[in-house]
């Protein structure tokens, strides 16, 4: 589940035109993932993230998998 999710506009985005996203973990902590990632226009910056998820827990995310399934 999202926890956070920070978004830094450094140059305007160009539309039409090819972007490279870049997206990594920096950090695990328990059920906390810390992450960052880029968006680039050629050698230009467009964008920085953060985000803080929290893996949902295992007993949690089968319940709602059974839910899903469960006939209507």
């Amino acid at each position: 589940m999202t926890a956070n999710l920070s978004v830094d506009y450094r140059s305007p985005t160009p539309i039409l035109r090819e972007l490279v996203f870049r997206g990594w973990c920096e950090r695990v902590e328990g059920r906390k993932i810390y992450t960052r990632g880029t968006v680039h226009h050629g050698d230009t910056l467009c964008a920085e993230a953060t985000g803080l998820f929290i893996a949902m827990r295992p007993e949690l995310f089968a319940k709602l998998l059974a839910m899903r399934d469960a006939p209507k």
